[in-house]
């Protein structure tokens, strides 16, 4: 859009402000008017509007249910019963899910008189909230339940955009894996012969997004979900005394103190002689009058004191201490004003930024131009297809995790975590318009979520990120087109034109601006209204979280975790990107009507791991180069051994 169509779109939006302002007075109050009949009606049943934050996902298609789905790989003995394993999840639901301070995950969502709210359910069906991952198993060979074979993920396409039980108005749901007949009689012939014992069953959470973001869902799994490790109890014997605690996690403090020789404690005539003059002191009645002459002693010792400092002050001495003491108020005059009033100043000026930067920030967006591309344009179908690159599946000949790469290539290049990922993404993605036999577009518009810090409540299941839209460079790299079409590396000058993108999107108001929206504008209007203002018009979602090390859930190993993100109205493809145990672990989701095969989905991730690594070799193969050219080329008196040489190696690989 140029500037003067930006302008001129300004102008109108702000002439049309009063009329804009009445429908948002008006809808507010109809709102007020809908909680009001809402309470009257459902009583001690409602739990209140969902916030502005939780509406906007619950505007939804269904081609595109707003529904994350995380699967976890969980390893157990082949010798546990299918029926046991479902019934320890229910118990898991009933006694850590249902039973936990999260309130939220307890309510119903519904919709009336155009607006969303919660209402609280009298019981939880676990059988219908914790069940099998149905499939077919007609024409199973006995490894429908290898999780590395196709088989799984074909069962992923039919599930993960399914409504969730109650006729959608429930939040989440679990899934649990059968472990197949044929699969298990294999798996026990091999335990026979002292091969295996253990298989990896997939358990499926599928949780809506207007329960909270990926932050919140990850931080309740942290706190209810995965087992809690034993408080270990510490005992100390000190001589009579025996001592019991627990760890300093609980802040409790349990002490019990024995004493043995209490006996010979109170035969003691020593004890007896001082605790009889103690008692006869306190009962002596001229005791005052010793008391007020060793009070009057006291205060002329102080006297004295004080006497003796004024005679030994000088006047020199009263100059340094009002200079350090307007020394030392200065400083604290100068410490409020800088925390408190500049602080202050800079909040109200960033806030009056944001105001004057509001209407263009949202015209601009109102009005950007959709992406021309095979990846986008198309009505999405409902359709799914999913697929993940798990690191630890794969042999890596250097024993080298792929999240340490992008760590050394982050420090190496200066860039984020993420804008290294997108460069080989942009690089993937451009392969793949070529090996289709598309046109390949110049940019492609990526959404990439942020929570923002200063504007979130603290609360647990919540909504708290906001949301702005990176360009993607696919064949139009730094303003400058590519002179080849098919020419498709050039990867640090991709990472350096995402880095910039992603600095300027940073430092702009847009992550603020869209946050308020999502916060109070779709707060207050209702669905109908919603629907235009939240169709999304970009390509793709990308989302990267940072998952725990190693955890146990029922007192089973979690070898594997990975989530994929939901599709929104126009916008048909998720790229998600969750680290756990230190490996790295990528996720791909798209509409049918986007990509038709699951193979170009997964070469899309093949292909982004592989232009890392090449990334990776090259700069550290320069930096080692530039380095040890560096080291050679200082003039020494004595010539390098191959011993240093060596060492210097061994230095810059590390």
């Amino acid at each position: 859009m140029s500037k003067i169509h930006q302008a001129l779109l300004t102008f109108y939006t702000c002439l049309f402000s009063p009329l804009i302002i009445l429908v948002l007075l008006c809808s507010y109050l109809y709102r007020r008017i809908v909680e009001i009949i809402l309470r009257i009606q459902l009583k001690n049943k409602f739990a209140g509007l969902l916030d502005g934050t939780d509406c906007v996902w619950a505007v939804e298609e269904q081609s595109a249910l707003s529904v994350n789905n995380i699967l976890l790989i969980i390893e157990k003995d082949a010798r546990h019963s299918n029926i046991n394993f479902l019934e320890s999840f229910r118990d898991l639901a009933r006694n850590r899910i249902i039973n936990s301070s999260y309130d939220k995950l307890l309510y119903k969502r519904k919709r009336k008189f155009g607006y969303y709210f919660w209402e609280r359910s009298e019981e939880i069906d676990l059988r219908e909230r914790v069940r099998w991952l149905e499939y077919e198993r007609s024409n199973c060979d006995g490894s429908c339940d290898n999780i590395y074979n196709g088989h799984l993920k074909r069962v992923l396409w039919n599930v993960c955009n399914q409504p969730l039980p109650e006729d959608h108005t429930a939040s989440w749901e679990i899934l649990i894996g059968k472990c197949c007949p044929r699969s298990s009689h294999h798996y026990l012939r091999r335990m026979e012969e002292r091969l295996t014992s253990k298989i990896k069953i997939p358990v499926l959470f599928r949780v809506h997004h207007s329960l909270g973001d990926g932050m919140a869902l990850l931080k309740f799994f942290r706190d209810v979900i995965i087992d809690k490790e034993p408080v270990p109890e510490t005992t100390l014997e000190l001589g009579n005394s025996r001592i019991q605690m627990k760890s300093e996690k609980m802040k409790k403090l349990n002490v019990t103190v024995s004493v043995t020789n209490s006996a010979s404690l109170i035969g003691d005539n020593s004890l007896q002689c001082s605790y009889q003059k103690d008692v006869i002191s306190a009962c002596m009645p001229f005791i005052h009058f010793v008391m007020f002459s060793h009070f009057l002693k006291l205060l002329r010792g102080q006297f004295d004191d004080v006497s003796n400092f004024l005679s030994s002050v000088t006047f020199q001495d009263v100059i340094l201490e009002t200079k350090e003491f307007m020394n030392r108020e200065r400083e604290r005059w100068y410490s409020f004003y800088t925390e408190v009033v500049r602080k202050k100043v800079y909040s109200w000026l960033k806030i009056t930024k944001i105001i004057v930067d509001l209407p263009g920030c949202l015209v601009q967006q109102a009005f950007r131009s959709m992406d021309k591309s095979a990846l986008h344009g198309a009505e999405l179908s409902g359709e799914k297809l999913v697929s993940y690159w798990l690191e630890d599946d794969f042999k890596n000949p250097r024993d080298q995790k792929l999240f340490v790469k992008i760590q050394n290539i982050k420090s190496i290049t200066g860039a984020r975590f993420g804008d290294v990922l997108l460069a080989a993404l942009s690089v993937s993605l451009h392969k793949y318009f070529l090996r289709m036999d598309e046109p390949v577009p110049t940019k492609l518009s990526v959404i990439l979520p942020m929570k923002i810090e200063e504007w979130s409540e603290n609360h647990p299941l919540q909504n708290n990120i906001s949301v702005g839209i990176l360009p993607l460079c696919i064949s139009q790299i730094n303003d400058k087109q590519l002179a080849d079409p098919a020419e498709n590396c050039q990867i640090l000058d991709r990472l350096e034109d995402i880095k910039r993108a992603n600095d300027a999107l940073r430092k702009s108001s847009d992550y603020v601006v869209n946050f308020l929206v999502m916060k109070y504008l779709s707060a207050v209007l209702p669905e109908k209204l919603l629907q235009p203002i939240f169709k999304s018009h970009s390509t793709m979602v990308f989302s990267n979280l940072v998952g725990p090390l190693e955890v146990k859930i029922l007192g089973l190993s979690l070898k594997n975790i990975v989530f994929w993100i939901p599709n929104r109205s126009y916008t048909g493809i998720g790229c998600s990107l969750l680290t756990y145990r230190g490996y790295l672990h990528l996720s791909l989701i798209a509409d049918k009507a986007l990509v038709q095969n699951e193979k170009a989905l997964t070469k899309i991730l093949e292909n982004t791991v592989t232009e890392i690594d090449n990334l990776y070799d090259r700069l550290t193969l320069s930096f080692f180069s530039k380095k040890l050219h560096r080291s050679m080329s200082t003039p020494t008196k004595k010539g390098r051994s191959i011993k240093e040489l060596e060492n210097l190696m061994k230095e810059i690989l590390t």
